[in-house]
């Protein structure tokens, strides 16, 4: 099998203390994931601004905050954090979904981050929260994008950045995998193909179960071994736990045009 290149990449998982408030990992770096991002004197979206902060700048969350506020319908806690701004260390307070929950930076130093977006009023789509990526590079932002599929702030998640795995035109893979921890939750994985100069949600897999149900779904690249030419290959499995007979197995073959995968013609 063919092995597909693994580029640098920095998974800032989420964690809960004893009151149940989930917070990001502390003493880490971390991505600013807002353009020109606020840090505070002080914890209140109302305090005076000590710098702003271009995206993709990095900070160290050194403590949480335990009043949160609520943005689009967002709550998250806030941050004290530590910077550098023309080159001298300074610190101050940041509001947690300024903050990107996931990210990864490759070898050429693209940086891929993933963030709750906003609370959709429609939940017909499935979600209660919208998802937001961005991709930037040297203080700039070079691609963004929401996609209304997504979790809150507290949840866990980690990421993935590979390079094209073989599909004609793509550069980066920016995976992101939400991690189900209780029966019935969410447990899919969204595949987002970097262009060079586009962003583009490819495809959302769905993997999870609802006692005595389980789905799970495994994709096969051109790299990978039995992958195809520019195409994505998904393997599906339905069932029941502990019942052989109910299992269904699926295959289903999408090609990759340059812009979308979508089922052979």
């Amino acid at each position: 099998m063919k092995k597909y290149l693994l580029l640098i990449s920095v998974a800032l998982n989420v964690y809960a203390d004893d009151s149940g408030i989930q917070y990001l990992e502390l003493n880490k770096p971390h991505y600013v994931i807002g353009n020109k991002a606020r840090v505070r004197v002080e914890a209140d979206i109302n305090a005076a601004v000590a710098a702003e902060l271009p995206i993709g700048a990095e900070v160290i969350p050194t403590e949480q905050v335990n009043n949160a506020t609520t943005i689009d319908g967002v709550e998250a806690p806030w941050y004290r954090v530590q910077f550098k701004q023309a080159g001298k260390p300074k610190d101050g307070f940041i509001w947690g979904n300024l903050i990107a929950k996931g990210a990864a930076k490759s070898k050429d130093g693209l940086i891929f981050m993933f963030g709750t977006g906003r609370k959709q009023k429609d939940l017909s789509v499935g979600t209660e929260y919208t998802s937001q990526f961005r991709v930037a590079k040297d203080g700039k932002e070079l691609a963004k994008l929401e996609i209304k599929e997504g979790v809150d702030f507290k949840s866990k998640q980690t990421v993935t950045l590979t390079d094209g795995r073989g599909l004609e035109g793509v550069q980066h893979i920016f995976a992101v995998e939400f991690l189900q921890e209780y029966c019935g939750g969410k447990g899919n994985t969204m595949f987002l193909f970097w262009t060079g100069e586009k962003l583009i949600h490819a495809h959302s897999s769905f993997d999870g179960s609802d006692a005595p149900y389980y789905a799970t779904e495994k994709q096969v690249f051109p790299t990978d071994k039995g992958g195809k030419k520019d195409m994505v290959i998904l393997l599906r499995e339905t069932g029941e736990h502990e019942v052989p007979k109910s299992v269904k197995k699926e295959k289903v073959s999408l090609k990759w045009n340059g812009k979308k995968l979508e089922k052979p013609k």
